[in-house]
C-alpha cells in the first residue's frame, strides 16, 4: 500500500523543483500535485473498504453454507431409514405428517442459504471496468430469480400433490397418498438443487 505521508513530501520537493520562482508553473504543479494525492488516498479509503467488505462477505458465506450443509445432510440421512414403514392407514399419515414438518424445515434452511450466497458478490465488481458492472447487475438478479423459482416449485408441489391425494380420495390410503408425495417431492427437489448450484458449496 502507498503511504501519502511518503508522496505528500515527495511532491513537496517536486513543486520546488519544477515549480522554481514561476508562480504560474507553481500553481499548475500544486493543482497537479493536489490531486494526484487526492486520488491516491481515495483509492487507498476504496482499498480498505472493500477488503473489509469481502472479509464481511466471507464470514457470511460461510455461515450460509454451513448451515445448508447441515440441513442437506439432515435430510439424506432420514432417507436412509423408513420411520413410518411399521404403521398404516391413518397412523401413516399422522407419522409422514411430523415427517414433513421437519423436512420442510430443512428445505427452507437450504433455500436461504442458497438464496443468500447467490446474492453476494464481491465489492471489487463494482469498480474494476464497467462490463464487471454490468455482471455485478446480471449476479445481483440471481437470488431473486431463485426466490421466485423456490415459491413456483412449492405451488407446483401442492397442485401435484393434491391431484395425488384427491385420486385416491374416500380411500384409506388418501393422506397417506398425500404426504408421502409431499415427502419424495421435497427430497428430491434438495437433492436436484445440490447438483444445479454445486459451485456454491466448496
Amino acid at each position: 500500500m502507498v503511504d501519502t505521508g511518503f508522496l505528500s513530501c515527495m511532491a513537496y520537493e517536486l513543486y520546488w523543483a519544477v515549480g522554481g520562482y514561476n508562480p504560474g508553473m507553481k500553481m499548475i504543479c500544486a493543482i497537479w500535485l493536489f490531486t494526484l494525492v487526492s486520488c491516491i488516498s481515495v483509492a487507498q479509503t476504496r482499498s480498505k473498504a472493500a477488503d473489509l467488505r469481502d472479509k464481511q462477505n466471507d464470514l457470511k458465506q460461510d455461515r450460509l453454507r454451513a448451515s445448508g450443509k447441515a440441513a442437506l445432510q439432515r435430510v439424506k440421512d432420514s432417507m436412509k431409514v423408513d420411520r413410518c414403514a411399521q404403521y398404516a392407514g391413518q397412523s401413516a399419515a399422522d407419522c409422514m405428517s411430523i415427517e414433513l414438518k421437519a423436512l420442510e424445515r430443512d428445505e427452507r434452511i437450504y433455500a436461504r442459504a442458497i438464496s443468500g450466497m447467490l446474492r453476494i458478490v464481491s465489492i471489487d465488481d463494482l469498480v474494476r471496468s464497467p462490463l464487471r458492472h454490468a455482471l455485478y447487475k446480471e449476479n445481483l438478479r440471481a437470488g431473486p430469480e431463485f426466490d421466485d423459482g423456490d415459491a413456483a416449485w412449492r405451488h407446483y408441489r401442492q397442485n401435484i400433490c393434491g391431484s395425488v391425494a384427491d385420486s385416491e380420495a374416500g380411500g384409506s390410503i388418501e393422506r397417506p397418498a398425500y404426504f408421502n408425495c409431499m415427502v419424495t417431492l421435497t427430497q428430491n427437489h434438495m437433492l436436484d438443487l445440490e447438483g444445479q448450484y454445486d459451485i456454491l458449496w466448496h
